[in-house]
This record gives structure tokens, C-alpha cells and sequence, in this order.
């Protein structure tokens, strides 16, 4: 398989854990500091936080091969492709609302990480 295609099953997968920790957590409603223990219970036993941590470590997982196979500064923007898919999650499945700001945000993200993808620097 492709290094960017492990790259970018390992972003999906991390993006996928974040929706699936908000999908949680809006079931559990709001915590601080002062309720987060007491509600430990009801977080680690919620379907989506497992899922969510299921995801995580399976992104882990795939990270690891791309770190094994790719530059580390070359790999990690990738990362920031994250935001954009959970930007679309969030409107798609989360009824969040999107605005200029985020769109004008995102582009200047994906902007750089086409810089960095670009070739190197010969010495």
C-alpha cells in the first residue's frame, strides 16, 4: 500500500475517533473538572467513547507503519488534514454550523500542507 494512503487511513481513523468522543460526551451532556470523576463510570462505559478509543488506538497502529516508512516532517502536516474532515463530520453528523471564518481557516491549512508536500530542498 501507499505511504499516503496509510497517512490518510490513519487521519480518517483519528477523525472518526473525535466525532465518535463528541457523539459521546452530547449523550452525557456537560462536565467540568469538579463532575469529571464522579462521572468516570458513565464515560468509559458510553459506546461512543469506546468506539472513539477504539479508533484512536487503531490510528495509532497505522501511524506507526507511516512512521516506519515516511519522514516525520514530511508525514505530520498530513496530521492537519484532520481538521477538515472533522469540520465536515461535524456539519454532516454533528449539526454543527459552519462559517467563513472556519471555510477561510481550512483553506489556509490545506494550502500549507500542499506546500509540504511538495518536494525537498536540494542541498
Amino acid at each position: 500500500m501507499n505511504n499516503y494512503a496509510y497517512l490518510l487511513i490513519s487521519v480518517c481513523l483519528g477523525a472518526g475517533a473525535q466525532v465518535a468522543l463528541k457523539k459521546g460526551m452530547q449523550a452525557l451532556g456537560q462536565i467540568s473538572m469538579a463532575t469529571l470523576v464522579p462521572n468516570l463510570g458513565s464515560i468509559f462505559f458510553n459506546p461512543y467513547i469506546i468506539g472513539g478509543m477504539v479508533l484512536y488506538g487503531a490510528s495509532l497502529m497505522v501511524w506507526l507503519i507511516v512512521l516506519s516508512r515516511m519522514e516525520l516532517s514530511r508525514a505530520y502536516p498530513f496530521v492537519s488534514l484532520g481538521y477538515m474532515i472533522t469540520f465536515a463530520c461535524g456539519i454532516v453528523l454533528l449539526d454543527e454550523k459552519m462559517s467563513y471564518y472556519k471555510i477561510f481557516g481550512l483553506i489556509f491549512i490545506v494550502t500549507g500542507i500542499l506546500i509540504m508536500s511538495r518536494g525537498e530542498i536540494a542541498a
